[in-house]
Parts: C-alpha cells; sequence; structure tokens
C-alpha cells in the first residue's frame, strides 16, 4: 500500500495530459501534463507542468535585447527547456 488510510475517499494518476487546441498557438501546440496526482480529503499534491507536442516551441522574452527560450519535446526526461541568444 502507499500509507493511505483504508477509508481514503480521492483520485490518484501517475501520469494525466490534458492537450491544448494547436488553433491556441501559432507554432507547436502544448499540452499540461501531470505526474502523481493525488486528490482527495487532504487536497491536491503532485506536479503540473507543460510539454510542446512536435517540434520545439521558441519564445522571445525581453525584446530586443532579451533572449529565446526553447521548449524541446525530444529532450530526455525533465530537461526540455533551454536558452539561446
Amino acid at each position: 500500500m502507499d500509507n493511505r488510510p483504508e477509508d481514503f475517499v480521492g483520485l490518484y494518476a501517475e501520469r494525466a495530459v490534458i492537450g491544448l487546441p494547436p488553433n491556441w498557438f501559432s507554432g507547436p501546440s502544448m499540452q499540461l501534463v501531470g505526474e502523481n496526482i493525488l486528490i482527495g480529503t487532504g487536497g491536491f499534491s503532485g506536479t503540473i507542468g507543460m510539454e510542446t507536442v512536435g517540434e520545439t516551441l521558441w519564445a522571445n522574452i525581453g525584446g530586443e535585447n532579451g533572449f529565446r527560450v526553447g521548449f524541446d519535446p525530444e529532450a530526455s526526461g525533465k530537461n526540455n527547456l533551454f536558452l539561446a541568444s
């Protein structure tokens, strides 16, 4: 067992994915991802994030003097965020 009491009422999901509509994005679309989600009488716990679907998604931050951020769906593990000048 995972240390929850026998009378626990709630939901557990090892991984949950909610795809976002592609027309919300001018490039690759994204999806909301939850890992080890536990929702019950004690509240909510787990990890929530976003992943790109398909190719790398680029975002410019800070205008002309700023930098670019890329989300690479092909990167292994959780290290799919990188910076470029």
